[in-house]
């Protein structure tokens, strides 16, 4: 059977959910973004996010994506109830106006990874390498190729993950259940895109319309 899953991308533009938050991180990552083994890394230092928007008051949001990939306790707990593999790192958000949210946050790192591309059901474009012309493996999942573009998306079956890496398209991805789950909790500024027919991959725009 094959299981339906999504792209988790936020959606800023309602109240609590900027389109864009603009802030200072007091210090670098201690982790490699895409590592599906955090674990791994020893976090010395105590993450604070200071905002730069006095119009940033009330932030309520439960996941907001790249650059600052911060999660609600929320967002937490719905991994927990469906048992997603994942490592938390404290971020203190201070506000403009010298308050605090109303939530706690959270960086939300993946522990889980998976390729979901059927390449023999599916048109795409490998990536090679330039200087050697073979295919191009992820340097974080052992085995997944790289791709110039997907055409046509044709999800592998039996998988079972909730919350996790995709590996053709180094985005957070989840499962029906997770969207289920998320609406059922009230989730706002969550946008979750299906990965079906209509989905292309096409990061350099070589498909045209």
């Amino acid at each position: 059977m094959v299981q339906e899953f999504y792209i988790v991308e936020y959606a800023g533009g309602s109240s609590g959910c900027p389109i864009y938050l603009p802030g200072e991180e007091n210090c670098d990552w201690e982790w490699e973004t895409y590592d599906p083994e955090p674990d791994k890394y020893v976090i010395k230092n105590k993450h604070i996010f200071q905002c730069a928007d006095l119009d940033d008051v009330g932030l309520d949001f439960y996941y907001i994506g790249s650059p600052r990939r911060f999660v609600s306790h929320k967002f937490i707990e719905v991994c927990d109830l469906l048992g997603v593999k994942y490592r938390t790192v404290p971020v203190e958000v201070r506000l403009a106006n010298g308050g605090k949210p109303s939530k706690d946050y959270f960086f939300c790192l993946a522990a889980e990874w998976a390729a979901l591309l059927d390449e023999e059901k599916s048109e795409f474009s490998l990536e090679r390498n330039l200087s050697t012309g073979e295919v191009a493996v992820n340097k974080f999942y052992p085995g997944a190729h790289c791709y110039n573009w997907i055409k046509k998306f044709s999800v592998r079956s039996g998988l079972d993950k909730d919350f996790f890496w995709c590996s053709e398209l180094m985005e957070h991805a989840c499962s029906q259940r997770f969207v289920d789950e998320s609406t059922k909790q009230g989730f706002k500024g969550l946008n979750f895109i299906p990965i079906d027919e209509h989905f292309k991959y096409d990061p350099w725009s070589e498909l045209g319309d």
